[in-house]
């Protein structure tokens, strides 16, 4: 064994195992025949298999390299329970990993089967989301019960991993800004048959394009592993001392070429003097906590304004399969496109809603700084999982979420479940799981009652009553104020969502809910009023939840059943442009017009009411001013009354300078002088600067100016 502890081992050797790199795949459907299919693509599904468990098979090539190595196959996902088997052939397989839960990645080991140089057979046999049924519920969690076409078989990645015997497992980097240092964690394996002595070195660097920086040293760390022993190690707290400028930032303000500052730690295991194994990970320096009822971002309040995103929207392993999500082409400009888009509206966050995004998502979210809620696919709205006989599964899925995410800046949340009510015991269960892998992040749960402290709850449909109809009514109130706890509300519109009015109110309504002092706002949902914010995607390619779930309204007019159509000139459409001054972290608003004007009409017209204000004397209007950015605190704001009708247009104006505390707003009233002469319509156009730069205008407030009477 001294020579494999001693050899120059090469770099590990990743093999994609997917049909499009020449693996023969076949698939026999439960209770079918063989025959051809393509892997990943998707699942069975998408290929024309209704079936609830089916077996794939393929011959891989081993190559002579791997000779002396551990060789893994690694699934990015099987849905939804996987037994995988490999061996010389059909009649000497041997059972080799299994797994239950669906979206989230495992590995096979293959080395004490394989022979180098020569082919070996793996089967996996699969089962469906549909097998996992006991008295008509679920005992795993599938995070969309509403919609048939939930992907079954292996979909995602898949490929085979040729490692050296002792290898870095895993690795991610705990950094705390109020303490000012970083702590990686790595997870080590000795495969082989003897015990290990290891050094662990660790260099920072910068991530590419991110700038350099003087980075602290990381003392080395020596540790023996046993024979097969796996452990996960700390390289001990060092300290930081960059400061903000090298702190992971969201793109907030929007610039069009921003890329958050990221590094890079390089890992290098060595034994007996040789380098046996090296990775790179790549981390964000930022810490995100609860105080209170606000979220902190760096120590500075950070407010959280987006939407949410569920991929059964968009079809069947629509993250896997649609050019979309996917890096970018020729054909289509993919994910980062979708995220730019997303934060030229001005949003700062997305909750990836049910099902776990691929890690390139989250990858592009790090890189161009979007915030986002990672949430499990522990689902009550249909009330069709059962959280007692499969309590063990929901736990060990959000644990297994949260060990492949955590190592994504972007990620600022981790939401236990959706809409679990009355479930705390299940809930505390799953926060506990969470917490245990990874305790740097505030955990929630997402669109249910109070359950007490320290439980983070954000309320879905504040004050619209389900079982009585009222669901998809204007959003006026918000999540319920506390003080102990971060508040919002984070699910709304919907299902006037795919209307134009709806669409509207995405925008009007969060105004609302930022002037109550929401730590958290998200719509519900985005695709169905643009629905081509992904690239390549539109309305005929995605599907319509409320359709589906043939769910009935009594509200007058009768909800549109068909998606928002694709928008042609996306940023001169004026409900977008209604969306970038709703969102903008420096808004102004004229209170009580915005009030008079927050439901829209049934085209998603804005504005639809002009006030009116009496000639020839002084009229008070209240002004909100918004500070959401994560730097400046003085605001200048600007505003004109203006009467296009007369030959000297403005008739009143004023200026003023603010100290806006950071994640904060404030009110301010001002004084229009009306001219006793003045009559018809007058424009109030405001704006709003930080450091000479204007950061917002909004020139859409018009009033009727009638005689005093």
């Amino acid at each position: 064994m001294k020579n494999l502890l001693t050899m120059k081992h090469p770099k590990p050797i990743l093999i994609n195992l997917a049909s499009a790199s020449g693996i023969r795949w076949q698939f026999c459907p439960e209770n079918g025949a063989w025959g051809e299919i393509q892997v990943p693509a998707g699942g069975w599904r998408t290929q024309g298999h209704s079936c609830d468990a089916g077996t794939y098979r393929a011959e891989i090539p081993i190559p002579e390299a791997a000779a002396g190595h551990v060789v893994l196959v690694a699934f990015a996902a099987v849905n939804f329970g996987a037994e995988v088997f490999a061996g010389p052939d059909a009649d000497h397989l041997m059972r080799v990993a299994g797994h239950l839960n669906g979206w989230l990645p495992f590995t096979a080991d293959l080395t004490p089967h394989i022979i180098p140089g020569r082919t070996i057979l793996l089967v996996v046999e699969v089962k469906g989301r549909k097998k996992y049924l006991r008295d008509g519920k679920y005992i795993i969690p599938e995070g969309a019960g509403w919609f048939d076409g939930l992907a079954d078989g292996i979909i995602r990645d898949i490929e085979m991993q040729v490692l050296p015997p002792v290898f870095i497992e895993d690795a991610w980097v705990r950094t705390r800004v109020d303490e000012d240092f970083i702590e990686p964690e790595v997870t080590l394996v000795n495969a082989t048959a003897g015990a290990a002595v290891i050094s662990l070195d660790g260099r920072l660097s910068a991530a590419l394009g991110t700038g350099d920086f003087p980075y602290p040293t990381i003392p080395t760390l020596t540790v023996t592993l046993t024979a097969g022993e796996r452990r996960t190690v700390s390289l001990g707290r060092t300290l930081w001392g960059l400061g903000s400028a090298s702190y992971w930032w969201p793109n907030v303000p929007y610039r069009p070429d921003y890329r958050a500052r990221q590094h890079c730690l390089t890992l290098t295991a060595s034994v007996e003097g040789s380098d046996a194994h090296t990775v790179d990970q790549r981390f964000g320096f930022r810490q995100f906590e609860a105080k209170g009822c606000h979220y902190y971002l760096n120590g500075i309040r950070c407010n959280l304004r987006g939407d949410n995103q569920q991929e059964a929207n968009f079809g069947t392993d629509a993250y896997g399969i649609f050019p979309g999500f996917g890096p970018p082409t020729v054909e289509n400009p993919g994910w980062p496109q979708a995220v730019d888009n997303l934060l030229r509206v001005n949003f700062n966050v997305m909750r990836i809603h049910q099902i776990p995004a691929t890690p390139y998502m989250l990858d592009v979210c790090d890189d161009l700084g979007l915030m986002i809620v990672v949430e499990s696919p522990v689902r009550g709205s249909e009330y069709l999982e059962d959280f007692v006989a499969g309590k063990e599964n929901m736990i060990a899925s959000d644990r297994e979420l949260v060990r492949r995410d955590r190592r994504h800046p972007s990620v600022v949340l981790w939401s236990a479940g959706n809409e679990t009510w009355g479930q705390r015991g299940l809930m505390l269960a799953c926060i506990a799981g969470i917490m245990a892998e990874d305790d740097t992040r505030p955990v929630i749960v997402d669109g249910v009652e109070d359950m007490g402290w320290p439980i983070i709850n954000m309320e879905h449909y504040v004050g619209e009553g389900y079982c009585n109809g009222q669901l998809g009514v204007l959003p006026e109130f918000g999540g319920t104020p506390r003080t102990d706890r971060p508040y919002g509300e984070t699910e709304c519109v919907w299902p006037m969502d795919n209307s134009w009015q709806g669409f509207a109110w995405m925008s009007t309504c969060t105004r609302i809910r930022r002037l109550k002092g929401n730590a958290d706002i998200r719509n519900y949902v985005l695709n169905n009023a643009w629905s081509n914010y992904v690239p390549g995607q539109s309305d005929r390619l995605q599907h319509l939840e409320k359709l589906i779930r043939k769910m009935q309204w009594t509200l007058e007019p009768p909800f549109s059943t068909e998606i928002c159509p694709a928008l042609e000139d996306t940023w001169n459409h004026p409900l977008i442009r209604l969306m970038q001054k709703c969102f903008n972290p420096v808004a102004i608003c004229d209170i009580q017009f915005d009030d008079a004007n927050k439901r829209s009409n049934e085209n998603g017209d804005w504005p639809v009411v002009r006030p009116l204000l009496r000639a020839g004397v002084i009229e008070s209007r209240e002004l909100a001013i918004f500070n959401d950015e994560f730097s400046g605190e003085e605001v200048v704001v600007s505003w004109e009354l203006r009467c296009e009708r007369y030959t000297t247009p403005l008739l009143d104006r004023g200026a003023f300078t603010l100290r806006i505390p950071l994640g904060e707003f404030r009110r301010r009233a001002v004084q229009l002088h009306i001219p006793p002469h003045i009559m018809g319509e007058v424009q109030l156009v405001l704006s709003a600067a930080k450091n000479g730069e204007k950061r917002f205008s909004e020139e859409a407030i018009f009033f009727e100016v009638r005689p005093c009477e």
